[in-house]
């Protein structure tokens, strides 16, 4: 059984605000490189990127760090080319920021390729699971239990992502 958490109502007023916090630190003047990660953060960012400007342009990612278990191992694989970052603003945009590592990496790496400034954007911010400190981030929604989330870009098995509300599986 699903319960809802979040409608899409309230989403969308969470990312009109996290669009100004984005605003307020990269600003509307100057170009920033959005990097969208696949498959969950599609939804989100596709809201978000409507609310700024057009200095800010994106492009998909993929990594994982979980290998072929359900924890992140905190290391990062690239599925697709890593893109070029040298001297530029990024803003990395993902779903849901739960124990840290795999977003910790992504950020670590991406500061060593050069990019000039880097922060980043998360649909959630599970702090229940962090294991590892990530500044600098810009969270719409915050869960403080330990929900298994799906909906919104979450899934399980590539199913439920395309659920407009953020839920929470329940067992019956």
């Amino acid at each position: 059984m699903l319960k809802t958490l979040f409608t899409a109502e309230q989403i969308a007023a969470a990312v009109d605000a996290a669009a100004e916090q984005v605003l307020a630190r990269f600003g509307a003047e100057e170009d920033v490189l959005v990097l969208v990660l696949l498959n969950g953060a599609l939804p989100f960012a596709a809201d978000l990127l409507r609310r700024l400007p057009a200095n800010y342009r994106y492009d998909t990612i993929r990594v994982s760090s979980y290998g072929e278990g359900t924890e992140s191992r905190g290391t990062l694989t690239w599925k697709s080319p890593m893109p070029f970052v040298e001297g530029q603003r990024v803003l990395v945009v993902d779903d849901v920021l739960d124990s840290g590592l795999t977003l910790h990496s992504l950020l670590t790496e991406l500061k060593a390729a050069g990019a000039a400034d880097i922060a980043a954007a998360v649909a959630v911010d599970k702090p229940a699971r962090r294991r590892i400190a990530v500044p600098d981030v810009i969270a719409a929604l915050r869960v403080e239990e330990d929900h298994f989330l799906l909906g919104y870009g979450m899934d399980h098995a590539e199913r439920y992502r395309n659920l407009p509300d953020i839920c929470v599986y329940l067992p019956e």
